[in-house]
């Protein structure tokens, strides 16, 4: 988002109506029906079974930000990305669908070093439902400290972060007050031994966070970190002392079928935010007001309105928007909640409260 300092002095602009391009919720609810279908018959899918819900993209798809190049995908590479399906598919069917609630998968691979390591989901920031992978991320042979292969723990890593789109669980009070706690323990642990997460993190110290039940430090950078390492350790199935709470929250969210209300909330949140960049702010300010009467406790709605608000001279509304989303994930998710602070005191000082 560009900062509120730059939006409050622009002028008050009037954009056209557009038509909102969004997500086919037909085609999300079959994909739906069909994982729940896999769920209950043990049936194993193949290239055909979800076709449509992967893409594997030689091209940007239209409505993408990304700016990469590309390379095209071969049989051999397609085939080994494809049984990871299959394996999440008979696995844990409800993850996938997660994945692909608001639209298909669009997997990328690329010719650049960006990402920065070998596979990167673009959700949260971007808003696009999109897997980025290198051509080092075809490697096998390489085990993680639990015997998993690098490649597939991170294929799910990156799938777990797809699968909680608009942070509708990361930002949840069950999995803050589950999670926070731990990382807590850890970081205090560490500080006895006169170190930093991100310090354990760059020396592959990973056991404090072992013996606190997290798979590697790197889980506890952040609750969203922690949601993603913790869903490919109860994923595997590794030898792993997690405590109750997270599992339960794991298993009782990530780990099942949407529902009609988080898909919605996805298909809303993704097309208000193309609206808002496409400086249709009318629109964008329509879709998120649906989606928080659908659900009042939509953080990351009342998040985006309050930029959509701006955007629009608004700033009293934004205020009131950041001081609601604040409130919902003021204490869960410190980064964001930074953001918003900001935001806030820049408005605050620019009305004169």
């Amino acid at each position: 988002m560009q900062p509120v300092r730059e939006l409050l002095a622009k002028e008050h602009r009037i954009n056209w109506a557009g038509i909102g391009d969004g997500m086919h919720v037909i085609a999300t609810l079959w994909m739906v029906a069909f994982c729940a279908f896999l769920a209950a018959t043990g049936a194993k899918a193949n290239d055909a079974a979800y076709d449509g819900a992967v893409v594997f993209r030689s091209t940007v798809a239209e409505n993408s930000t990304l700016d990469i190049e590309l390379s095209d995908w071969n049989d051999d590479r397609r085939r080994f990305v494809s049984a990871m399906i299959d394996d999440m598919l008979a696995r844990a069917p409800g993850l996938f669908a997660r994945a692909t609630q608001a639209g298909p998968l669009n997997i990328y691979l690329t010719t650049t070093e960006t990402p920065s390591h070998p596979a990167a989901a673009w959700a949260r920031r971007r808003h696009e439902n999109s897997l980025i992978v290198r051509h080092d991320f075809f490697r096998t042979g390489h085990p993680n400290r639990f015997g998993v292969d690098y490649t597939h723990w991170l294929f799910v890593h990156e799938i777990a972060h797809l699968a909680d789109p608009v942070d509708r669980i990361g930002q949840s009070p069950a999995w803050s007050d589950a999670i926070v706690p731990v990382i807590a323990n850890i970081e205090a642990d560490l500080a006895a031994q006169n170190m930093n997460l991100r310090q354990a993190m760059f020396a592959f110290r990973d056991e404090p966070a072992i013996a606190r039940g997290l798979p590697s430090v790197y889980a506890a950078i952040s609750i969203h970190e922690a949601l993603a390492e913790l869903t490919a350790a109860v994923y595997f199935d590794i030898d792993l002392d997690i405590a109750p709470a997270p599992r339960a929250v794991l298993l009782e969210h990530q780990f099942a079928l949407p529902t009609q209300t988080d898909s919605a909330l996805t298909d809303h949140y993704r097309r208000a935010y193309r609206a808002y960049r496409d400086g249709r702010f009318d629109d964008a300010s329509a879709i998120l007001s649906e989606a928080i009467d659908l659900d009042p406790t939509f953080g990351m709605g009342h998040y985006l309105l309050g930029y959509t608000h701006l955007q629009m001279g608004e700033a009293r509304l934004a205020y009131a928007d950041w001081q609601r989303s604040l409130r919902l994930f003021g204490d869960i998710d410190p980064l964001l909640a930074s953001e918003v602070a900001s935001s806030i005191e820049t408005i605050r000082q620019s009305l004169g409260k």
